[in-house]
């Protein structure tokens, strides 16, 4: 009872909280198994599907209103463009590069569109065809 106030100096409390930290991460290590099987049987013994559920289904409005936000929607995709490209390793960055290079190309159409919707695909042949039409006199 008396031991504290035989020692020479009192800890400070920062000196109490060190020695809890530390003593804490010791029992921790020690006795992880045996706190993890509480965990799941205390779980086991108190979760309620039912009434989780409903409290998911009372938080969902709000979830919804968060996805749509549009800097979520903006993280989101490009979180998405970053996982799916890791199923190529360190050539994660190629990969993405190259999408947005398709992407990119796309966008701008084909060099064959281009032309013809400006009239000058093939545009050697039909000079060519014109001027033997008028050579030839036929229609």
């Amino acid at each position: 009872m008396g031991l504290a106030s035989r020692y020479a100096e009192p800890k400070t409390p920062e000196q109490r909280k060190e020695e809890k930290r530390l003593y804490d991460i010791e029992y921790r290590a020690k006795n992880s198994s045996w706190r993890k099987a509480q965990k799941v049987e205390y779980h086991a013994a108190t979760y309620d599907p039912a009434k989780a559920a409903e409290k998911r289904q009372a938080r969902m409005p709000w979830h919804v209103e968060y996805c749509r936000r549009p800097e979520y929607v903006a993280y989101k995709r490009e979180y998405d463009r970053r996982r799916r490209a890791e199923e190529f390793g360190e050539f994660a960055d190629s990969h993405i590069l190259l999408i947005d290079l398709e992407t990119t190309l796309l966008e701008r159409g084909a060099r064959y569109e281009i032309d013809s919707s400006k009239g000058t695909i093939n545009k050697k042949q039909s000079r060519r065809r014109e001027y033997d039409k008028a050579l030839s006199g036929k229609p």
